[in-house]
């Protein structure tokens, strides 16, 4: 949110399929745990935030904090496993769209377990058309949003 870029979801996010296939917002808020509050001291010096016991996530309700950034809708380009490299600087690597599925479908169908292969079949046909990538988070948080921008640019 401070870099620049939009924001449609943190966890749960709707999309349509089609010739541009599209994410669209459930929710405007983000849960993170507390050690992960000190790497965004712009989002909770601004107090808009709850839990209801320690043992839970705290809410962030980012359209209280940065209601410009709110997408309702975006397309999406391409598809990423997220996970962190040993370094400071952020890497883009391509994946394979089945490496790619097998890191997304578990969550997803768990979360929609009564879908069952419908969900599957959408999200095999989702990742067809797009890109696959490994994103390897740095330690520097900042290199994160400006490899996704430099991603995204066309060339």
């Amino acid at each position: 949110l401070e870099s620049g870029l939009g924001f449609v979801s943190e966890d749960y996010t709707a999309m349509t399929l089609g010739v541009t296939p599209e994410a669209c917002a459930l929710y405007t808020s983000a849960k993170v745990n507390d050690d992960t509050l000190g790497w965004l001291p712009g989002l909770t010096s601004r107090g808009s935030r709850c839990r209801d016991s320690a043992e839970e996530k705290n809410l962030l309700f980012l359209h209280r904090i940065r209601s410009e950034r709110m997408l309702g809708r975006c397309p999406i380009r391409a598809a990423f496993i997220v996970g962190r490299n040993s370094g400071p600087g952020t890497a883009i690597l391509p994946a394979s769209r089945g490496e790619t599925l097998k890191a997304l479908a578990p969550s997803t169908l768990i979360q929609l377990r009564t879908a069952g292969g419908l969900q599957l079949a959408e999200l095999g046909q989702l990742l067809r058309g797009l890109s696959c990538h490994r994103l390897l988070a740095g330690s520097d948080l900042n290199t994160i949003p400006r490899s996704i921008i430099q991603f995204l640019r066309p060339s």
